[in-house]
């Protein structure tokens, strides 16, 4: 059960936390700072479509009604998130999962070994936030878009150092994500409270080098210090 799965993650011991220094001060500013919204779309947050309709399908969706809670907060407190980058002017960057075939055979291999019985239907994939002009939409067909899409180089284009990650599709996924983006010299904020996917203490592992956690009530505090169009 994911319940269990939770209480297991709180009470792990992490001793090597001990030996970790503090995570470097973030500078932000709108110019150098970027909101990347990952797979929030029709496939994963619609109740009446893709995992919740395969859910139905399948007769579990008692299985996964943490997962719902969890979502249901996730998007609630991500639509606060986008509004006051907006408002900032912070570069916005969607992913979603998009196949460009009916029967979704282009999907990589990984994702669909896992979700082989759900047919990707590209007119299904709309995102849960309607997105404005100029801001980037990255179809993949695979989880971690720094391998499958240009993202990487649209950071580098755009002069981004920094990127808040909202999403859903974690654990697992969300800190390959985080860890990733780290390895390439982007200090990340994972917003806890705004990911779903069955498991929130999870994030805590995350904190190190240039990842840092915190809930959204921290990150839009932090925001409030973000002047717009000032660099570093």
């Amino acid at each position: 059960m994911i319940v269990l799965y939770e209480l297991e993650l709180s009470n792990r011991r992490v001793p090597f936390n001990i030996l970790l220094k503090p995570v470097p001060t973030f500078n932000l500013s709108s110019r150098n700072t970027a909101l990347l919204i990952s797979d929030m779309q029709k496939l994963t947050v619609d109740e009446n479509g893709g995992w919740s309709k395969l859910m139905r399908l399948k007769g579990v969706p008692s299985e996964f009604e943490d997962y719902h809670a969890h979502l249901k907060r996730a998007v609630k407190n991500t639509r606060k998130i986008l509004t006051k980058c907006r408002q900032l002017g912070i570069k916005i960057i969607f992913t979603r999962i998009v196949s460009q075939t009916k029967d979704g055979t282009d999907i990589g291999r990984q994702i669909s070994v896992w979700d082989k019985d759900f047919p990707y239907d590209p007119d299904d994939e709309t995102l849960s936030f309607p997105n404005e002009k100029k801001e980037i939409v990255l179809d993949k067909l695979c989880s971690n878009p720094f391998n499958c899409t240009f993202l990487e180089d649209h950071l580098k284009e755009l002069g981004i150092k920094y990127l808040i990650l909202c999403g859903v599709r974690t654990p697992g996924y969300l800190n390959a994500l985080a860890f990733d983006a780290a390895d390439r010299d982007f200090g990340v904020i994972v917003v806890s409270d705004a990911s779903a996917g069955g498991v929130s203490n999870g994030t805590r592992r995350l904190t190190g080098g240039l990842i840092r956690v915190r809930n959204s009530q921290a990150t839009l505090e932090l925001l409030e210090d973000v002047v717009e169009g000032v660099l570093e």
